[in-house]
């Protein structure tokens, strides 16, 4: 049996994800629903392209994964499914699926057409619930994709802007700031060891838009660093992350999503 796992901007709390589930489970009664996170971001199709690349690594092959941030939602951008190597994607082509289906490798891309759906009045403003649960339910009894789409050959891309490392200093962007406030930023693992910054004990941190600097520490896991002071770290992103001690770097330094930060060598 095939999981399917729900992925959206609707809130934890939402009404709109039990109507969804509900859905599903009208037409599979036995279908194991995960709600995953119910809480992107509202509107923000980058964060959720970014979260999902990295949640659906975790779940097994087969899972059939609903991902919901529609600003569009109603208008001309299509209903797709997205098989790869490993998974199955449902929701909106406006970029939400492409990270991770690239990541995983796209095998075919289907457009639904509703028409070949169970006939059921589509809400115009919830696609979530008419369009996507009823594929993913219906997926998840054992029909292909060409069963309730056609093919087409291309995707809505969007892409994490790339660090840039120069001589002496790595410029990035934060691309996601978490439920603790930590401010993850384009900058990875890789960007460090290129710039020769992997053993430094301390880093200058620059927000560039509003000129402000700090020196922080460059650790390894937060407790090496007094309760409430700040530091840099490499987080389970493998990016590098602007954190404080049990406290919230994003209130610490007022930061905001894609905020362009210069990170620098101190230089003695």
């Amino acid at each position: 049996m095939h999981v399917i796992c729900v992925l959206s901007d609707y809130g934890t709390e939402s009404v709109y994800v039990a109507e969804l589930i509900g859905a599903i489970k009208k037409i599979n009664p036995n279908a194991e629903v995960l709600s995953l996170m119910n809480n992107i971001s509202r509107q923000n199709i980058f964060e959720g392209a970014f979260l999902l690349r990295s949640i659906a690594k975790e779940y097994p092959e087969g899972s059939i994964f609903i991902c919901i941030v529609d600003p569009g939602v109603g208008t001309k951008r299509a209903p797709i499914i997205v098989e790869t190597s490993k998974h199955v994607f449902i929701g909106p082509d406006n970029g939400l699926l492409y990270l991770a289906a690239k990541e995983e490798g796209i095998k075919d891309i289907y457009i639904i057409d509703t028409e070949l759906l169970p006939e059921r009045k589509i809400s115009k403003t919830f696609h979530g619930r008419d369009i996507f649960a009823i594929a993913a339910a219906i997926l998840s009894l054992g029909y292909k994709p060409s069963f309730i789409g056609n093919k087409i050959e291309r995707i809505e891309k969007i892409d994490i802007p790339k660090a840039l490392v120069k001589n002496s200093s790595i410029e990035g962007k934060i691309i996601y700031i978490d439920s603790f406030g930590n401010l993850i930023t384009n900058i990875s693992i890789d960007d460090i060891r290129l710039a020769n910054f992997e053993k430094e004990k301390e880093l200058e941190v620059i927000f560039k838009d509003r000129e402000l600097t700090f020196t922080l520490p460059f650790k390894e896991v937060y407790a090496e660093v007094d309760v409430g002071k700040p530091l840099l770290l490499i987080d389970s992103f493998d990016l590098l992350e602007i954190a404080v001690n049990k406290g919230n770097a994003k209130e610490y330094f007022s930061a905001n999503i894609m905020e362009n930060v210069i990170i620098k060598k101190q230089w003695k």
